[in-house]
């Protein structure tokens, strides 16, 4: 990367720090100014979800071979071109949050551009061709439904093994730094979007627990009440009239039968 470029790359990311998040009805608020074409609320909307394009490009940017020739500056043009279109496409009266709905097609738009440029992912080339399967069957799937696709929704298609769609969903790669990047906070989205992944592989992988376990789990980190808490080792033994050393046992029994299989 040349000098130029560091200068370049450290002033985009000192600008986007910048950009706060915006709420629901914020976004709602800008769609009503957005559908009578104003320009400036659609940049609005655009700048500050750019953190998200930034996100998902380093991701792709981490597996790919490292003698390919795509930079991260080429991803995130791409990413931003898949955001230009979420927001295009996105109707704020649906119950399912701007950056949920942006992060599908960001993912697409860097996932196609790679494909074209025929670059190659460090993966098996037998899960590679898997991988573009479910690609193009969730892009079937949601373009039918407008919603976001989950694993299930494709394990009930049976045209793919249960590695096939483990590898497609859950084969997150780590983030890169960019040479001389200045620090950049990840906004809440990002974060709620990590743990949303997250909890969508462990109820996908709960299913191998038995009754009481699975139960537990649920209660002690998937199911949530109003302000986003899960229950308490405690309310959990009260509902389910065990003690407190019981749940535990479940609880370490289940979570070490997750890990092997989540690992």
């Amino acid at each position: 990367m040349n000098y130029e470029k560091q200068i370049i790359n450290k002033k985009y990311y000192q600008d986007l720090s910048k950009f706060e998040k915006l709420t629901k009805e914020q976004i709602k608020d800008l769609y009503i100014l957005i559908n009578q074409n104003d320009s400036m609320a659609l940049n609005k909307l655009i700048t500050s979800n750019l953190k998200l394009v930034i996100h998902f490009a380093k991701q792709y940017k981490s597996v790919l071979q490292k003698s390919d020739a795509i930079e991260l500056d080429d991803l995130i043009s791409e990413g931003n071109i898949g955001l230009i279109e979420a927001t295009r496409r996105f109707n704020p009266d649906l119950d399912i949050k701007f950056s949920y709905y942006a992060s599908f097609w960001i993912k697409k738009a860097i996932n196609e551009f790679i494909i074209k440029a025929g670059s190659t992912i460090r993966s098996p080339q037998s899960k590679l061709m898997s991988d573009k399967k479910i690609a193009k069957a969730i892009n079937v799937l949601y373009q039918k439904n407008q919603y976001e696709v989950f694993e299930n929704d494709i394990e009930a298609l049976n045209q793919f093994s249960e590695s096939e769609i483990n590898h497609y969903f859950f084969s997150k790669p780590n983030t890169v730094r960019m040479e001389n990047e200045t620090d950049i906070n990840c906004p809440n989205d990002i974060e709620e979007h990590d743990n949303a992944d997250k909890k969508k592989k462990l109820r996908y992988n709960m299913k191998y627990l038995n009754p009481q376990e699975r139960n537990v789990i649920q209660m002690l980190f998937v199911d949530t009440n109003d302000e986003g808490d899960c229950k308490t080792t405690q309310q959990v033994s009260e509902e389910l009239n065990l003690t407190r050393q019981r749940i535990n046992e479940v609880k370490l029994n289940a979570l070490k039968k997750l890990k092997e299989r989540m690992a």
